[in-house]
């Protein structure tokens, strides 16, 4: 039976809503007898602004985002969740002790990746087993010696110490850990995939070429676009893998727009609530299926 997969991204680089999309899509079709599966190719969170994810990190002893944790619950899997959630990032402040006040207050203002780096994570399927990278970044806030609980786990450490190091170990282990992981995803014969994109990324990996549905989470509305005219534009661009919504937007234009409702911080804490209230927008989704 052909598993059916669907590519959600964000048209904005934050709080576009792709994982509440996500979340409540899984958990329609879960609720509707469908096995799913999510997949996060590559996730960042925030030790400062989702401390609460932070703290569950520490719980599970293990470095996963927000996002991932969210929709590995949705959908009941049994799948180790670092395989549904390969490359994760955790980022930090800068040390103010360290840095002095001039550079801490630079470095947060850019808020550059790298800078904000604190730990980062690569799991790989080999030989059937899960094998973990942790590489560090040193002088950022952490706390709880989660790093030292981390490396406990690892089959490899390194500290990176430039940006360059930093996107070198991503150009040679990012497609091993997310092609692994997502071909032992493929094993467990979901019903369907749910690809969930970073950030406003719009090729995470090479797999998003074999999705039938492609969604664009926008305040407001969902777009959906055409597989082919999508992938298309993606590859009039060198370097699809840095590629950001905002690129290929007016190269684009989505077959369906569906709107979606806001939904208040007191509704968005109440899962019921937010299930109730995407539930007929889901059930438009599911129709063009």
């Amino acid at each position: 039976m052909k598993i059916l997969r669907i590519f959600i991204c964000g048209v904005l680089p934050e709080n576009s809503g792709k994982t509440t999309v996500a979340e409540v899509l899984t958990k329609w079709l879960v609720d509707n007898k469908f096995k799913v599966t999510p997949f996060k190719p590559l996730s960042a969170h925030s030790y400062w602004w989702q401390y609460d994810s932070y703290l569950e990190n520490i719980k599970r002893n293990m470095l996963v985002s927000e996002d991932a944790i969210k929709l590995w619950k949705a959908s009941e899997s049994e799948i180790p969740i670092e395989i549904i959630n390969p490359c994760d990032m955790l980022l930090s402040i800068p040390d103010y002790s360290y840095y002095g006040y001039q550079r801490f207050i630079k470095l947060i203002l850019e808020r550059k990746t790298f800078d904000l780096l604190a730990i980062g994570r690569f799991t790989k399927v080999r030989e059937g087993r899960l094998w973990r990278m942790i590489y560090f970044k040193g002088n950022t806030v952490l706390e709880d010696n989660f790093l030292e609980k981390l490396m406990r786990k690892a089959n490899e450490i390194i500290e990176v110490k430039s940006e360059e190091e930093f996107l070198n170990l991503h150009k040679i282990h990012y497609n091993e850990a997310v092609e692994s992981c997502y071909n032992r995803v493929l094993e467990y014969r979901p019903d369907v995939l749910i690809i969930e994109s970073f950030n406003d990324a719009v090729y995470p990996w090479r797999g998003i070429e074999e999705c039938d549905l492609i969604i664009a989470v926008a305040p407001t509305v969902l777009l959906l676009y055409d597989k082919k005219e999508f992938i298309h534009a993606i590859h009039i661009f060198k370097d699809p893998y840095i590629l950001e919504f905002h690129r290929i937007a007016d190269l684009i234009e989505p077959y369906k727009v569906i709107k979606v409702k806001p939904l208040g911080s007191c509704e968005m804490k109440n899962k019921k609530r937010v299930f109730k209230m995407y539930n007929s927008l889901i059930e438009e989704i599911c129709s063009i299926l």
